[in-house]
């Protein structure tokens, strides 16, 4: 979504509203502000079973624009514009800033059998999972010959 600011005067608010944001984008100082809250569903796949779901994610905008950056604002952050505001660039790096480092279809989700690929959410398969690291070898057979550890 384009937001338009070419008409808007010092002072004056414009509200936003369509199905992914809802906000308003004010002019003081010859600075453009938006704040808001973006709401939207993200297709995106589980990390450990690799099942598609959809994520709902909600954050809030807060950003500042101008048609001129001033020396005196280069420690701010102001993004310069010309006569629109791209809400969806905005909207995309929120959700970047905002995804989840892991994303499950649900808490208990039990992954994908690593030899052959089957999602143990729905069934199991025949295969070896005995996962171990052969370099502990000396360790193990200590143990299971039930010798005592000095």
């Amino acid at each position: 979504m384009i937001i338009d600011i070419s008409s808007l005067k010092e002072g004056e608010v414009l509200n936003i509203e369509n199905p992914n944001f809802k906000g308003m984008v004010k002019l003081f100082d010859n600075v453009y502000t938006l704040e808001g809250t973006a709401s939207l569903e993200v297709n995106i796949e589980c990390d450990r079973c690799l099942s598609q779901l959809l994520l709902p994610m909600s954050f809030d905008l807060h950003d500042k624009f101008s048609k001129e950056i001033l020396e005196d604002d280069v420690d701010a952050e102001i993004f310069k514009i010309s006569k629109h505001i791209d809400l969806n660039e905005r909207i995309n790096l929120g959700l970047l800033s905002n995804m989840p480092a892991k994303v499950l279809c649900h808490e208990n989700c039990a992954g994908l059998c690593p030899k052959c690929g089957q999602n143990f959410n729905y069934n199991t398969c025949e295969c070896d999972n005995t996962n171990y690291d052969e370099r502990f070898d000396v360790l193990r057979s200590i143990f299971n010959e039930n010798r005592e550890v000095q």
